[in-house]
């Protein structure tokens, strides 16, 4: 191996101070996941027609990837489907090695399904999405009855609303669908009291994030953050858009107007934002839509909005497409149920002749299971010489150090060769 700087991170398990080990796929070091929505052909980056959108537009693959199907027939989900507002498949992106590293957001409609649901009528639909989920192996946000509060929907009453949440997360769990969080998504239009959303909320241990929707610039999503900081739960922005501006060549007032606002709500809040879902997306061109007043909001369509879209979101703040995006979302510890935990030791670099070596103090070696992989999750070779890691082999990259002792107690560091 070349002379070079070897940086050693210890990364097992950072505990969030705001929400603790609680918070399901939670991003590390204060982060907040991007994700894009929220169809195929506005999101692009895939087959034809569906290769004219936001990643063809700017050229950043996100965190996240929005989706819809609902109950009963989950159409969406593993079939393409179009309900007026753009094609939808799930399947289609879990497929595409584009986006492969990228966390999976699905609305979950339950709209004239409440009964049935809460009877235990749609047990089997809802074992085969779970299994869906499940097969997935990555990282899948459930926006369960998305926008509970929206009058449009008719959850009503809230208690159907809450049996029926709370049916598919106790299926899910009972069929060891590990890999979901279940998001409980306010529409985003309520007033501030937080008591107007609770007759609507399934209960602390049926929710891992809460969500709104943030359309208009007044939405200061008041009641959101006051029940997210009682019940000490992270924020998903799940539907964002400047509804009513066209972006297509009034790029400085949208920016001035809209987007500037919205930036400096989330950095206010971003203690409890954690995820942003925009919607890049041509509403008026939709059918679903159109007429409605809701514009059309692809930032790749002004040359000012789209360098200062780039600007923003290529912040070292928000999390998108990576090798260790799962790892970041802390997937690995959630979908084995196996919680990593503080390690009490460190590695400790030796440098001069023996640079590469390394120690972890307080630890036999000989003792441990040790692993040493990729980015890409490929073991590689390491040796143990004098109870000193030797990683001197190793080529320029990320790698990961597993460390499992045999009370199946686990450490994780990451080690950077520039």
């Amino acid at each position: 191996m070349r002379s070079a700087t070897i940086i050693i991170i210890l990364l097992a398990c950072l505990v969030n101070s705001t929400f603790g080990v609680a918070a399901k796929f939670l991003p590390k070091e204060n982060r907040i996941l991007m994700i894009i929505g929220q169809d195929l052909g506005s999101v692009g980056g895939f087959n034809a027609p569906h290769n004219n959108g936001y990643y063809e537009g700017v050229g950043i693959v996100s965190g996240g990837i929005t989706t819809y199907t609902g109950f009963p027939y989950l159409v969406g989900l593993r079939t393409p489907t179009n309900y007026g507002s753009g094609d939808q498949c799930a399947q289609t992106i879990a497929d595409c090695q584009r986006y492969k590293n990228c966390a999976i957001v699905i609305g979950l409609s339950m709209t004239n399904q409440l009964q049935a649901i809460k009877n235990g009528n749609l047990d089997g639909v809802i074992m085969d999405m779970g299994n869906w989920i499940k097969d997935t192996k990555r990282p899948v946000f459930v926006r369960i009855g998305y926008e509970f509060n929206g009058s449009w929907n008719n959850y009503t009453p809230a208690s159907d609303y809450v049996a029926a949440y709370k049916r598919i997360v106790d299926i899910w769990r009972r069929e060891n669908v590990r890999n979901f969080a279940a998001v409980w998504q306010s529409s985003g239009y309520e007033n501030s009291n937080p008591n107007s959303l609770m007759p609507w909320y399934p209960g602390d241990n049926y929710v891992d994030w809460i969500g709104y929707s943030h359309f208009e610039i007044s939405t200061d999503a008041a009641a959101v953050l006051s029940i997210a900081k009682d019940k000490n739960k992270p924020i998903m922005a799940a539907e964002v858009t400047p509804k009513g501006y066209q972006i297509p060549g009034v790029g400085y007032r949208v920016w001035s107007d809209w987007f500037s606002t919205y930036f400096n709500h989330l950095y206010k809040n971003q203690e409890y934002i954690r995820a942003i879902a925009y919607i890049n997306a041509n509403w008026d061109a939709q059918p679903m839509w159109a007429g409605q007043g809701w514009g059309d909001t692809r930032v790749q369509t002004d040359q000012e909005v789209l360098q200062k879209w780039k600007s923003e979101i290529n912040k070292d703040i928000f999390l998108k497409s990576r090798g260790d995006l799962f790892y970041q979302l802390g997937f690995s510890s959630s979908i084995h149920g196996k919680p990593q935990v503080q390690s009490k030791h460190s590695l400790v670099l030796l440098s001069g002749a023996k640079q590469g070596m390394f120690q972890i103090k307080g630890l036999t070696l000989s003792d441990q299971r040790i692993s040493v992989t990729n980015l890409q999750g490929k073991k590689v070779s390491f040796g143990i010489q004098n109870n000193m890691l030797d990683l001197r082999a190793l080529s320029s990259g990320v790698y990961f150090i597993s460390i499992k002792n045999q009370n199946s107690m686990h450490t994780r560091h990451k080690c950077v060769i520039p």
